[in-house]
């Protein structure tokens, strides 16, 4: 059987290239420390993103699904890495604290990601960083525009 050559837009090619490349730095962190990816990165959200707390701030601006999210917060907190507290004035809303346990694996996922931006920005210079992080801002503002408007149309 001849296999076929498959076609991809290079563009979309080339952010799975990243996408990759983010799994593999991941994968270490992952392993050692017995988290799935999506652990590792509620873990990471919480630590890196103090004031959003919640399942309904991970779902909006991880894009994670809140199935995904339940499923997952209910084992972080099994794993004792996570403390579920209701809101002192809305007790629907539950606030998702790391433990002392989680907070000490903060370190090793986060030099995971900073290795990830070592091999992404290798052989950049200062100036050829910043103007492409300019244009990925932008492409980011953009798509998240394009998505606010997708969703305000369901």
């Amino acid at each position: 059987m001849q296999k076929t050559n498959v076609h991809l837009n290079p563009f979309i090619e080339k952010i799975s290239y990243i996408t990759r490349a983010y799994e593999l730095c991941s994968a270490e962190p992952c392993k050692t420390l017995n988290l799935s990816q999506t652990e590792l990165d509620i873990i990471a959200f919480l630590a890196n993103n103090p004031g959003s707390d919640t399942a309904g701030d991970i779902a909006t601006y991880r894009y994670i699904s809140k199935a995904s999210i339940s499923l997952t917060v209910d084992s972080l907190i099994q794993k004792k890495l996570l403390t579920a507290i209701p809101d002192s004035d809305d007790r629907r809303r539950i606030h998702l604290t790391l433990t002392k346990k989680a907070a000490a694996m903060v370190t090793i996922i986060n030099d995971s990601r900073e290795k990830l931006r070592e091999v992404l920005f290798e052989g950049f210079t200062p100036q050829e960083k910043e103007s492409f992080l300019k244009g990925v801002f932008l492409i980011a503002e953009n798509a998240h525009q394009f998505i606010n408007q997708k969703n305000s149309e369901e």
